[in-house]
């Protein structure tokens, strides 16, 4: 074999080492990535029993027919999921359904949108009523990860 069949092969092999890994991380972003819809019902196997092992994100909102600022909100939300989706469980909760109410108030979502980050019994919520950015939910995400 001679010089440029041995870097070709080499290229190849490290080619396809890298398709592998990012078919993988792809198929786990598929799997994880994705923002789950919870109730008060759904609420402790969703949230409850996954907070010790990672943070989970709560959104809060009001299903509006077709409001353009709720699609907006939810799509901020939708690419904070995949792209933190090997550190971080997101879940939504539909305020204008009334068995979610409890779950509401007992983290403090008094006006919606609001986000709710819960991790080890730890608590850091967001601004209530506020509309939150990309960059608003991986601060209160540093913030759930560095307490004490």
């Amino acid at each position: 074999m001679n010089r440029k069949s041995i870097i070709v092969i080499a290229l190849l092999l490290v080619g396809a080492i890298g398709g592998f890994f990012l078919h993988k991380d792809y198929s786990y972003r598929q799997e994880h990535g994705q923002v789950t819809a919870v109730d008060l019902f759904s609420f402790e196997q969703e949230v409850d029993n996954v907070q010790d092992t990672k943070p989970v994100l709560i959104y809060f909102y009001r299903q509006e027919k077709n409001a353009p600022g709720d699609e907006a909100q939810m799509e901020v939300v939708e690419k904070f999921a995949w792209r933190n989706a090997h550190d971080v469980k997101v879940v939504k909760v539909n305020v204008a359904h009334l068995e979610n109410l409890p779950v509401a108030l007992a983290h403090g979502a008094v006006r919606v949108p609001s986000f709710v980050f819960v991790s080890q019994g730890k608590h850091v919520n967001g601004q209530n009523g506020a509309a939150a950015d990309y960059n608003e939910l991986k601060r209160l995400y540093g913030l759930v990860k560095n307490q004490p």
